[in-house]
């Protein structure tokens, strides 16, 4: 089951079926992520590009979602050196 709409979706223009395509794009995206708990901005990267996936008139959620969890994991790899969160109580190397 998708939840109501999530915060990051609230404000967009779109009809009720693609709203809920994207939500469940987006749940669908944050379970596949690692539970190291993930930055915020994660989230908002998965977002978006499930927005800018819908704009695009994508409504498939499984792809919505994959081509979301591509960009968050190009975009993690992409993040300067000082940028990348250290576990509580690690040591930064």
């Amino acid at each position: 089951m998708v939840p109501k709409v999530h915060r990051f979706f609230q404000d967009t223009n779109f009809d009720p079926a693609t709203t809920h395509a994207m939500c469940e794009a987006y749940v669908n995206a944050c379970r596949a992520l690692p539970d190291s708990g993930q930055p915020e901005m994660t989230r908002e990267i998965i977002a978006k590009k499930i927005i800018q996936a819908a704009k695009d008139g994508e409504r498939d959620p499984t792809k919505m979602c994959e081509r979301a969890l591509r960009a968050s994991s190009t975009a993690a790899m992409s993040a300067p050196k000082g940028h990348l969160a250290v576990p509580a109580g690690a040591a930064p190397k």
